[in-house]
Formats: structure tokens, C-alpha cells, sequence
């Protein structure tokens, strides 16, 4: 069932499912310092609605009753469930096989856009991505079984059922890295090395009002270098734009031997605060395209 506002909030002192992909490093969308944010309390409540997270959660309960006709009878929304092997490990898992207590984890996929299916191979397959497989293996080890069931609505392709074996190698790894990731991170209060925030957390980092930070002159020389760098080249490429524009004379497009056109045709403007109206776009296309 739909993570609630208690839960979420619960969630902040424990590792979820979804938050040991993070900390494995093969969740797309969170890693390992954004998860150390999250978990030490240095990011604001964010309240925006996401569109496929909330579809996910409004069509999870269907998904798991199109798979009890494959898989059979189940429970949904079993009881918050702590690992015995790591207790700060503590899973919601979405349902479980009556009769043998194998955990489903319930999946949507591609319903609003089109999207690389390569993660999601063959039904009845354990090919599912990185980050749902180590999803598995949390609620696997924390109800001690050795299955766990991955039923998918994909676009294009229906309701597809996938099973994911558990692997003890991958069980081992999961403690030893999520033991490692609350000791060393989050009750030290120390940020994991040699990783970078998204650019979006970083714009939810509480910030102190009146606090003044150290930090290293060499990072702020750098910075400052990057963006003479960076105007050097813009202007360098405006300079060129320019001249190449002017070399097309009345002309809309150009042959540019092995390099193939250049054009520079009118393409439409989308109006927001200007009216609608079209404007030249300058694109370079490769020979043979």
C-alpha cells in the first residue's frame, strides 16, 4: 500500500528498501550523500507532486490483484517488517504470498513517456533492474524467505510477473554496507566521500540563517576559473555562430563536405510571456543523417 505522511516520517530513522539501492549506488534517481541529507535532517520537506511516484502509488493495489491471479491468494500491506540481521533495516513491503509469506514488491513502468524497456527482460525472468533486485533482497532477508515476486505494469506490454531468486553474497553485502553507511554517516554526522548530491537535493539543503561556512579557497578558485572558462567559450562560440551565419549569406542551409549541412531553418516558438512566433535554430547535421 502507499507509504503514508507517518510512515515517511518514521522512515527518517531507519533504512527502507528503496533506500539500500541508494546506498548500493544503483538507484537512478537518489545516491548514497542524498541519502545521508535525508536521514541526518539537513533537507526541507518537499511537498511537490510527482506525477508517476503518485500514479505508482494509486495503481500499486490494482497491480498486486491482476498478479493474485498468477501468483494466488494475498495479503496487501503486511505490517512493517524489521530485519533480524540488520535491524535498521526495516522494509514496507507491498504484499505477501498467502500460504508461504514470499514478499511482492509491485512496479509501473514507462506509463507516461516512452522508456528503455532493456531493464525489464523476459516474464517469468529475474531480469529486472539493479535497484529493484537489491529492493527484493531487503524484503527477502527481512521475512527470511528466498523468493520475492516483481509484478510489473509496463506500457506497451501489460502486466508482465517476474521472480527474483535471493543471493546470500548480495544479503551479506547489503548488511555489511548498510551497517557501514549508518555507523560511519549518519551517527557520525560525517558526508560519504568521493560523491556529489543531485542538483536538486542540494536546492533542498536547510540552510541557517547568519551561518557563515569554511571552505577550501582552492574549491572557490576552481569555481571561479570554470566560469571565466566557461564565458571564454561562450563568447568564442557566439564570435563563430556569428560568422558561420553570415557565411550562409541568403542561403538557409549549407553543404559542409565530410561534416554534411549546416542549416538554419525557422522552427516554432512556444509563447509564455511573448506571444507565439518562430525563430532560426542553428543545427549542425552529421553526413549522412
Amino acid at each position: 500500500m502507499p507509504i503514508t505522511a507517518k510512515q515517511r516520517e518514521e522512515r527518517k530513522g531507519h533504512i527502507g528498501s528503496s533506500d539500500v539501492a541508494a546506498i548500493l549506488g544503483c538507484d537512478p534517481w537518489r545516491n548514497i550523500y542524498d541519502l545521508y541529507l535525508e536521514k541526518t535532517g539537513k533537507l526541507t520537506d518537499d511537498n511537490r507532486d510527482d506525477m508517476r511516484m503518485e500514479a505508482g502509488n494509486l495503481l500499486e493495489e490494482p497491480v498486486l490483484k491482476l498478479a493474485s491471479k498468477s501468483l494466488g491468494e494475498l495479503l496487501i500491506g503486511p505490517p512493517t517488517r524489521v530485519m533480524a540481521d540488520c535491524p535498521i533495516i526495516r522494509v514496507n513491503t507491498d504484499a505477501l504470498v498467502k500460504g508461504t509469506d514470499d514478499p511482492v514488491e509491485a512496479k509501473t513502468h514507462g506509463l507516461f513517456s516512452p522508456s528503455n524497456d532493456n531493464d525489464w527482460g523476459e516474464e517469468g525472468t529475474d531480469q529486472v533492474p539493479e535497484r529493484v533486485i537489491v529492493q527484493c533482497h531487503a524484503h527477502m532477508m527481512a521475512w527470511g524467505r528466498d523468493v520475492c515476486h516483481v509484478p510489473v505494469l509496463i506500457g506497451h506490454r501489460g502486466l508482465c510477473l517476474y521472480t527474483v531468486p535471493r543471493s546470500r553474497e548480495l544479503s551479506d553485502l547489503i548488511v555489511e554496507r548498510v551497517d557501514e553507511f549508518w555507523r560511519m554517516n549518519v551517527l557520525a554526522d560525517t558526508p560519504p566521500e568521493n560523491v556529489q548530491p543531485h542538483p536538486a537535493i542540494v536546492t533542498r539543503m536547510r540552510r541557517i540563517p547568519g551561518k557563515v561556512a569554511d571552505v577550501s579557497p582552492e574549491l572557490v578558485q576552481r569555481w571561479l576559473e570554470s566560469k571565466e572558462a566557461y564565458s571564454v567559450a561562450d563568447k568564442a562560440r557566439k564570435a563563430v555562430e556569428l560568422e558561420l551565419k553570415a557565411a550562409l549569406g541568403d542561403a538557409e542551409a549549407a553543404l559542409c563536405g565530410e561534416l554534411g549541412a549546416v542549416t538554419w531553418y525557422e522552427s516554432p516558438r512556444k509563447g509564455y510571456v511573448v506571444e507565439d512566433g518562430v525563430q532560426r535554430r542553428l543545427t549542425h547535421r552529421p553526413k549522412g543523417l
